[in-house]
């Protein structure tokens, strides 16, 4: 990774005592040598390890020996750009202690970066005591979360909690499968996981090297009639299938370092079109059944069903990928959001949707998560580009509290209060008060672009594809305008571990690097 340098320089001039003349001044010699000052650091480097939204503070203190009758300025240089000096330089006696802390929203990564220290006679460091140079190592690991599933995680916010400058954005690589249609991907550092899928043909699943693109293995499903894209999580990959209308078709558990078949659990389905699997703490969650309607939760590690439940609704057969978190797993039945115990499968409450429409059998998307006790779905069957309203439910008030006015299509993303939705037939992205359902803002696509593709939040961006290009909008500036796009359409957008942004249709998955 190229590293550019962020001087920064704090003085902090020291009059010595005794030194200088009648008004108390202290002056710079006026002939001889600059005398030594021999610089000692308390510590030549820090491991400094922080997970993706947090901070860390660190540091290092600097002891000098020698005299002079000279000014003393601390000088020092900040070699990277994900932290930054908290504070000036404390000096106490002949010693200065040195605090560092990480940028807010860092980028991730692991990168290897130098802070200088030297003692200077004046602010602009025209002349620095010999022996006063000293270099402290910052080897600094900013852990981003995998983007493991559908919109990422187990809650599908799609959110990641980074900031990134597009004057950074480059393109890194890309991949087109062999034969085949690619379905969406899933990431961990170091790794993208894609499916290479052929109806009613053999289907199989690559790992490709997050650095190049280039394929680290590939695992064979034998023939499928329909197949899911890889989930990610605890170091497995987790595949959904269907060989045939059954109660045997197939839950796929890989080795994500070698695609060493695991495990391989059976549920029932007659047709489906997966979504991705559901991975939290030790379970996999499918959303299938022989006529729709049940969730099936799997131990992954001992290859066992814990349980299976039944939907309140009975309308929804497939596409579905449920969602949960430490108590409870939901799930969108059609005209009901039902909420399961997430240890025994018991049904805690199931929300009705009297806005419910039936239009078929498929509901492509997820249950999306919120915060105080919220969650958000579609209203009523949906295929993934089709229109349908966005509703609210809360879960202690045991209810559906709001609809919206417009209908919205693709997949929206969650953050900060806000559900951010694409707007049916106009070039709009809504920003959606998840207490009220009311719109607080719109981002609006240039001509008569619409969205295309799931939504994706970071810190201070929004990315999103039209059929034929892909957007970055700035949350953080008035008008949300587009400062970054690139040709080139997408069905499915994620941001891995590695800082890419992964852009990917049917035929073809693009990696843009986002940090330098």
């Amino acid at each position: 990774m190229k590293i550019y340098a962020l001087l920064v320089s704090v003085s902090g001039m020291v009059l010595l005592a005794g030194c200088g003349g009648d008004d108390g001044s202290s002056r710079p010699p006026t002939g001889g040598s600059t005398p030594n000052l021999n610089v000692t650091l308390s510590q030549t480097s820090a491991n400094v390890s922080v997970e993706e939204g947090a901070s860390a503070k660190f540091g290092f203190t600097a002891n000098y020996s020698g005299s002079t009758s000279s000014p003393i300025v601390a000088d020092v240089a900040i070699g990277g750009r994900r932290y930054v000096l908290d504070g000036a330089p404390v000096q106490s006696g002949s010693s200065y202690t040195v605090n560092l802390s990480t940028v807010p929203l860092a980028a991730g990564g692991a990168t290897t970066s130098e802070v200088q220290f030297r003692l200077c006679t004046t602010a602009a460091c025209s002349t620095v005591y010999p022996g006063s140079t000293k270099t402290f190592t910052v080897n600094l690991d900013v852990k981003l979360g995998d983007w493991g599933m559908f919109q990422r995680n187990a809650a599908h916010t799609g959110y990641v909690a980074a900031r990134y400058e597009p004057a950074d954005f480059e393109d890194s690589w890309s991949w087109a499968p062999a034969d085949g249609n690619t379905l969406e991907m899933s990431a961990t550092r170091g790794s993208v996981f894609v499916t290479e899928r052929q109806y009613f043909g053999t289907s199989v699943v690559h790992a490709l090297r997050a650095s190049d693109g280039s394929i680290r293995w590939t695992r064979s499903l034998g023939e499928q009639a329909y197949v899911s894209g890889p989930s990610f999580s605890d170091n497995r990959v987790f595949i959904t299938s269907m060989q045939n209308s059954s109660d045997n078709n197939p839950q796929w558990v890989l080795d994500a370092s070698s695609g060493t078949l695991l495990q391989q659990m059976q549920f029932g389905s007659q047709w489906h079109d997966f979504a991705q699997p559901t991975v939290f703490d030790g379970s996999v969650y499918v959303a299938a059944g022989y006529y729709g309607n049940e969730v099936y939760n799997f131990d992954y590690v001992a290859g066992t069903l814990l349980w299976q439940a039944s939907g309140t609704g009975g309308n929804i057969w497939d596409g579905q990928s449920v969602a949960a978190d430490q108590d409870y797993v939901y799930y969108y039945s059609g005209a009901f959001m039902d909420v399961f115990d997430r240890s025994t499968g018991g049904k805690i409450t199931s929300m009705a949707d009297p806005n419910f429409e039936w239009r078929g059998y498929g509901w492509d998307g997820a249950p999306i998560i919120g915060t105080d006790g919220l969650v958000f779905g579609f209203s009523s069957p949906r295929m993934y580009n089709s229109e349908t309203k966005l509703a609210g439910y809360s879960l202690p008030q045991r209810r559906q509290i709001w609809i919206s006015e417009n209908s919205y299509t693709t997949a929206p993303a969650f953050a900060n209060g806000r559900l951010f939705a694409a707007r049916h037939g106009l070039q709009l992205i809504d920003a959606i008060n998840q207490a009220t359902g009311s719109v607080a803002f719109s981002v609006a696509f240039p001509d008569s672009e619409t969205a295309n593709s799931n939504i994706v939040i970071a810190s201070n961006l929004l990315f999103v594809s039209s059929a034929s290009k892909t957007y970055a909008f700035d949350l953080s500036q008035t008008n949300y305008p587009i400062v970054w796009q690139r040709d080139g359409g997408a069905r499915w957008l994620a941001i891995s571990p590695d800082n890419q942004l992964l852009i990917g249709d049917d035929k073809h998955i693009a990696a843009v690097s986002l940090y330098k």
